[in-house]
């Protein structure tokens, strides 16, 4: 670890760990055949106890809300890889009552949609809301009912992508079954990614 060490206690020289918290550790790190134990902060300076075998070094804090944080903050909140390019997308009504839904295809370099009332800049700016789809919060998959799914074919890819999705009082839900994930947006995307299309 590179971490630099500002003061180092050796503990032959500590009669009780616990005002270090580190009887028991708060926290525990594996590295390879290593072993680092988190404690608590020394209260003036706010640095951190961490015992590496038999000496307590006093470290800066940085670290520990990594190792205390839910494995979820680690993921992309992108919707998608920024190498897979869309080369189509299949969405759906909004409306429960109404089947149908338009298809957005890239050909010859244009993009095309079989929704006639639809410009070409519309058909990009959806294009682009999708491709750029940034989550507020993702994690693991816990999918709800729902008969509406989101069909892509990316660039240089023949297996489509097939999305369910939610839509709630304030957030629009997509659950990626591939990932094991599902990723939370404002619904106020919802107009974005629907946006001009077919009726909300």
């Amino acid at each position: 670890m590179s971490i630099e060490s500002v003061n180092q206690i050796n503990i032959e020289s500590i009669d009780n760990l616990e005002e270090f918290g580190l009887d028991p550790a708060n926290t525990r790190l594996y590295l390879n055949d290593q072993e680092f134990q988190f404690g608590t902060t020394e209260p003036l300076s706010k640095h951190r106890y961490v015992q590496y075998q038999q000496t307590i070094h006093l470290i800066g804090d940085q670290i520990t809300p990594l190792l205390r944080a839910n494995a979820a903050s680690f993921l992309d909140n992108h919707l998608f890889d920024s190498k897979h390019k869309i080369q189509s997308i299949q969405l759906p009504s909004l409306d429960e009552n109404i089947n149908n839904s338009i298809i957005i295809s890239k050909e010859n370099g244009y993009w095309k949609s079989d929704a006639d009332k639809l410009t070409t800049d519309q058909i990009s700016e959806i294009v682009s809301q999708w491709q750029n789809a940034y989550a507020l919060r993702v994690n693991s998959l816990s999918p709800q009912k729902t008969d509406k799914s989101i069909i892509i074919y990316f660039e240089n890819s023949t297996e489509p992508l097939e999305m369910e999705f939610l839509v709630t009082k304030t957030e629009f839900i997509i659950y990626r079954q591939d990932l094991g994930l599902q990723f939370h947006f404002p619904i106020a995307i919802k107009q974005q990614f629907f946006s001009q299309i077919i009726p909300k």
